[in-house]
This record gives C-alpha cells, sequence and structure tokens, in this order.
C-alpha cells in the first residue's frame, strides 16, 4: 500500500476514534463516514463509540450492516499470527499472519470493550456483551459473553 494512503487512513481513523468534542454527532455520524472512507463496507444508521480500534491496514475486510451499535473501546481485528507452524526455539515475530475477514450482520450490539478477532461472523440480531472477546461466529439472537465469549442465551 502507497505510504501516503496508509498513513491517511490511520489519521482519519485516529481523528475518527480520538476526537473529543461532540460525541452524538461522533456516535452518529462522522465516524462511519470516516471508517467508509479507509475502507469498511458499512450499512446505514451505524454508531460507533469512542476510541473504537480497527486494523486501519486489513479496514477492507470489515463489514458492517445496517442498525449496528459498536460501543466504546472495542476492537474489530482481521488479522493474527499464524501458529500452526510455531515450534520451539521458532521466533515468534517471524511467523506469518492470517488475515481473515469480519463480518457483523444488520441489528447487532457490540458492547463495550469488546474483541471481535478475525474471521468471525456476527449474525442478525447477536448480542456481545461488554468485555467479550469473540473467537467464533454467533449465531442469530443470541446473547454471547466471557473469554472466549459463550452463548449466555437466546433471544426470543
Amino acid at each position: 500500500m502507497n505510504f501516503f494512503k496508509r498513513e491517511l487512513k490511520y489519521f482519519l481513523w485516529w481523528i475518527g476514534a480520538r476526537f473529543p468534542l461532540l460525541p452524538s454527532i461522533m456516535f452518529h455520524k462522522v465516524r462511519p463516514y470516516l471508517w467508509r472512507l479507509i475502507g469498511v463496507k458499512i450499512g446505514k444508521d451505524v454508531s460507533i463509540g469512542y476510541g473504537v480500534y480497527l486494523d486501519i491496514d486489513g479496514s477492507h475486510r470489515v463489514k458492517i450492516g445496517n442498525h449496528v451499535l459498536i460501543t466504546s473501546e472495542c476492537m474489530i481485528l482481521c488479522h493474527r499470527r499464524d501458529l500452526s507452524n510455531y515450534r520451539r526455539g521458532n521466533l515468534q515475530k517471524e511467523l506469518s499472519y492470517l488475515e481473515k475477514e469480519v463480518v457483523i450482520e444488520d441489528n447487532v450490539h457490540v458492547g463495550m470493550r469488546s474483541i471481535i478477532m478475525p474471521g468471525v461472523t456476527v449474525h442478525e440480531g447477536a448480542v456481545i456483551a461488554a468485555g467479550s472477546t469473540v473467537v467464533k461466529d454467533v449465531p442469530a439472537y443470541t446473547v454471547v459473553g466471557g473469554n472466549p465469549a459463550k452463548i449466555i442465551r437466546e433471544l426470543e
């Protein structure tokens, strides 16, 4: 990726994530707009809280549906180290990365300080409890929580 284009993406994300003024406008309008500019596919009526971290280099791998609420200080990760070939004596910093898509479908609520790992799909109507680490797909209309996130209950 072009150096200046990458730095511009980081700058736009930083402004959106950290700008302390006008919280309601930033939450409902500005952050989703800035995320679209850096490559995230976002539906309508999406709200993104303060300090949400996003893999900037993998922003094109994030898809967010309509009517999604992502609360403050969450993390959406699109890459991780590939540990499949990691053995004693290997250097961790020399391991390659696995890059996978993250899909958040319509009408999802992501609780504060949750982490969504690479390759996860959060299906329609799901709720992720605050502080959860989501490592596998979340079924539609369920509440998940914990580390790793497990189904707490199914919604009627």
